[in-house]
């Protein structure tokens, strides 16, 4: 039986792709059905993404031919089973849900559209795949464990300089010495260069062309001297994302032209690229000072790749990352770059991390810096910050959040602890007619109310609108209040944070009780309100 097969187009690298499914098992139908469905749902996807959802397909095409699932078949539930199939495995959660809700759409696009009965009476209820709350692949890198790798990295790249370095003399005809490099090196590196105009690379090349003696100079130790090759790539690939959290994805595919001037600052540059199912472009600002600063980095691979740019087709050309192999030159494999960080690892005896842990020890390292989901979503690039909580998942990153509100808590007691002698004044203003009723959310009934952020809620709230020292009490609450909601606007998790907690606060004080404030009274009060401290607020 023929192959069912469907083609797409691939933006990125410019050619159609053919994803091919076998029909013996399943007969024509079945198979027709799947593909024609993950045409249809995968259609408008990025090409990494319907590869990822490929993966997926295969999965599910597995699971079908291990229950038998064939066009005879009837009432069997697959979507159900196929959840089943996947928790009996030893893949992360995360994984798995996302294999279930590809599957899920697949099969939901197949009922709906089949007329075969095999497909009838499937069951679509939302299986929940949770996200570990610790993720078994992630390594822990700290801030001493990214000075070791960035200094590795420098060492690395100043050999890869003064390699490069050895092509320029010789093209110059400067005298030319290297550590490692024989007189007979420098040579044969010579007529390697010289052969390049020929459009001469490779090894079964230099014999067709009477040059079978440079077949066996070491061809690999003298082509890290004229162009970039994988394990030069390596240290200066992940310097750049120590200095700026990339995706690891994203920055393998980064454009030629990605250094742009920055027009208010001529001493930094703009670095921008484009990131996977990301809606805009990234951007981010950088200094250009410095022998490691990632533009001088990049103008490092721009010199080293233009010997072999012409050799790339016409979407890998317009790439920075681009190596030789044969007589062409291609877009960084992900395989052969994971294999050169291991040997990297061992060679500077580093802790086992990956790309990705790079990114989230560099989040973690900003978050326990300023503090700031914010600033922690703007240095990843990403539009929700919700986004962003996975990568601070670290035992120091909760540490600082538990510590953050301990703070807060200390204040609170703190405050009522001084206030508990004054007939249940709180520090916001109010009175309470009832203190131990345990009416207000988080009290205890029988134990004095702390939760003095309810009072402006609280039934048994009460406010002595002619007491001169309560409405100072409230007063000062307000401005505090005012200031806050002010300083909120630049922060999104602050601004958040005001709306859910103290606006309501601040909106009863101004529309119901200020207003019904006697002049003299608050005349008084304000006199009064600054021996009054500030409200305490969960920064």
């Amino acid at each position: 039986m023929p192959n069912i097969e469907k083609v797409f187009y691939d933006e990125n690298r410019r050619v159609e792709v053919v994803y091919r499914l076998r029909t013996e098992t399943l007969g024509p139908q079945i198979a027709s059905d799947i593909m024609e469905a993950f045409y249809d749902v995968t259609g408008h996807y990025n090409s990494r993404s319907r590869d990822q959802a490929w993966r997926s397909v295969k999965k599910f095409v597995n699971y079908l031919c291990l229950i038998g699932f064939s066009e005879s078949v009837r009432q069997i539930d697959v979507v159900s089973g196929f959840a089943e199939y996947l928790k009996n495995n030893g893949r992360l959660k995360k994984t798995n849900g996302t294999h279930y809700n590809i599957v899920r759409r697949l099969v939901s696009r197949i009922a709906d559209e089949s007329s075969q009965p095999a497909w009838f009476d499937q069951g679509l209820s939302f299986k929940s795949f949770t996200r570990e709350a610790d993720c078994i692949r992630d390594n822990p890198v700290s801030i001493e464990d990214l000075k070791k790798i960035s200094s590795a990295c420098k060492k690395e790249i100043l050999k890869v300089k003064q390699k490069f370095l050895i092509r320029k003399l010789l093209i110059d005809e400067s005298p030319a010495k290297a550590t490692g490099f024989s007189e007979r090196d420098l040579k044969n590196l010579k007529k390697l260069i010289e052969l390049e105009s020929r459009e001469i690379w490779t090894q079964k090349q230099m014999v067709c062309s009477g040059y079978a003696t440079l077949g066996g100079c070491g061809l690999r130790k003298l082509t890290a001297c004229k162009e970039l090759t994988m394990s030069s790539v390596l240290p200066i690939y992940l310097l750049i994302m120590v200095q700026t959290a990339a995706n690891p994805l994203s920055l393998m595919e980064i454009n030629l032209e990605c250094i742009t001037q920055n027009p208010l600052d001529p001493n930094s540059a703009l670095l921008v690229w484009d990131k996977h199912r990301a809606s805009k472009t990234q951007k981010i600002s950088l200094i250009r000072e410095g022998n490691y600063s990632v533009p001088n980095l990049i103008q490092l691979v721009v010199g080293m790749t233009a010997p072999i740019r012409h050799l790339a087709s016409a979407a890998d050309r317009e790439l920075l990352f681009i190596t030789r192999a044969g007589h062409k030159a291609k877009r960084l494999n992900t395989q052969s770059l994971h294999n050169c960080l291991k040997t990297f690892r061992e060679e500077h005896q580093l802790s086992h991390f990956t790309f990705a842990d790079i990114r989230r020890a560099v989040a973690e390292l900003v978050y326990n810096k300023t503090g700031s989901v914010q600033e922690v979503s703007k240095l990843l690039q990403h539009r929700k910050e919700v986004t962003t909580h996975p990568y601070l998942r670290s035992r120091t990153a909760a540490e600082y959040r538990y510590e953050k509100l301990a703070g807060f808590q200390g204040q609170m007691l703190e405050l009522a602890e001084k206030t508990n002698n004054e007939n249940f004044k709180t520090v916001i203003g109010f009175d309470c007619s009832a203190p131990l009723t345990g009416t207000a959310i988080g009290s205890k009934k029988g134990e004095p109310c702390l939760e003095f952020l309810s009072c402006a809620t609280c039934k048994n709230a009460v406010v002595p609108i002619d007491d001169a020292v309560s409405i100072a009490r409230i007063i000062r609450a307000q401005e505090h209040l005012e200031k806050l909601g002010s300083a909120s606007m630049f922060d999104h998790e602050a601004r958040e944070r005001f709306d859910k907690v103290y606006r309501p606060i601040l909106n009863i004080i101004k529309s119901e009780i200020i207003c019904r404030v006697p002049a003299s009274t608050y005349k008084n009060a304000v006199k009064l309100k600054e021996t009054i401290p500030d409200l305490p607020v969960m920064t």
